[in-house]
């Protein structure tokens, strides 16, 4: 038995111990349900009533065994190294590259969440939202989900996480983003990453946060040589701040995640936790965020220093739109 099948094997174990626990929470012709390992797109089913299910909470020692069989599949995948991220130039067949020109609207197999989970995925939004106001634009982007459960239990003004959101955010984290039609690295591999606040510098009147040592450096370069005219217009962000902007996205595309996903990276797959930022030109406002930035002078100017990279070009293997304004930084880590 090769490695990946050994993998497959601890998978099929897992769902089959998960059985009949699974979490679903939906109606039989919802688009989208949830289980131990994340969203699975299901066929639509018609002329049926909406009916609820109870959510069931799993047996503790069955929710160990299930977490045992995760954590050694997920070993057994790392001791791969970084051979399988090597593999990451996908094939780009016409189909994955008119979905990437086409990013804002709907295409056959994108996952859209079903009726029934909207509820809760728009108090978990509302939530994300008290504590952006609670906390601030600048301390939001690093603030750590344990501090956002902390934040949510003892703020003033703030209402707790229950049982059934923080479960619901687990689920959108740690679900698997190729489904999306997103290729990129799990870079943040757990929900409880933090930023170093140490390793990180403020960059003044942006509100934003750059990697000290591999970010700050680049930055400072790009502003050099292109001029002042040159702003910072995203940095550093954390696991919260993540998960904020892809429920925004996902709203904003009308609760299709895969289309959500051709322009902002799921939560965890975000380059922005290790040294990527965007950049914008002042003025510009909004349209910094669109294939405008492309046409200005500085972003002319920025292609022509030589020494810097955009994350997604036109021809990029992550399913994802062309972002002129998002530079490669140098890795803190991967």
């Amino acid at each position: 038995m090769d490695r990946r099948e050994a993998i497959k094997k601890l998978i099929d174990q897992s769902t089959a111990l998960a059985g009949s626990a699974m979490l679903v929470g939906c109606s039989s012709h919802s688009h989208l349900t949830f289980d131990q390992w994340g969203p699975i797109q299901t066929p639509k089913e018609h002329g049926h009533k909406e009916h609820g299910h109870t959510c069931q909470k799993l047996d503790p020692q069955l929710h160990n065994q299930i977490e045992k069989i995760k954590n050694h599949a997920s070993e057994t995948l790392k001791s791969e190294g970084q051979a399988s991220y090597s593999k990451l130039v996908h094939n780009q067949d016409e189909k994955t590259q008119h979905k990437m020109e086409n990013f804002d609207q709907d295409h056959p197999g994108d996952i859209i969440l079903g009726p029934e989970r909207k509820a809760t995925f728009l108090s978990c939004y509302r939530k994300l939202q008290q504590l952006y106001r609670y906390i601030g634009y600048g301390n939001f982007n690093l603030v750590s989900f344990e501090e956002f459960i902390a934040y949510s239990k003892t703020a003033p003004r703030l209402e707790a996480l229950s049982p059934v959101e923080l479960k619901f955010l687990e689920e959108i984290f740690y679900f698997s983003a190729e489904k999306y039609g997103f290729y990129g690295k799990k870079l943040q591999t757990n929900i409880t990453d933090k930023i170093p606040s140490k390793e990180v510098i403020k960059i003044p009147f942006s509100g934003h946060y750059l990697y000290r040592d591999v970010s700050y450096p680049i930055y400072q370069k790009i502003k050099k040589d292109v001029g002042r005219s040159i702003i910072l217009t995203s940095g550093v962000r954390g696991v919260v701040k993540q998960l904020h902007l892809f429920f925004a996205k996902t709203i904003k595309s009308d609760f299709n995640l895969s289309q959500a996903s051709r322009s902002l990276a799921p939560p965890g797959y975000s380059y922005h936790s290790v040294g990527d930022f965007d950049i914008g030109k002042k003025g510009l406002g909004t349209f910094n965020f669109t294939n405008k930035f492309s046409q200005t002078d500085e972003y002319k100017k920025l292609i022509d220093l030589g020494y810097i990279d955009i994350r997604y070009p036109t021809d990029n293997p992550f399913g994802v739109r062309f972002e002129p304004w998002h530079i490669e930084g140098k890795f803190r880590r991967v």
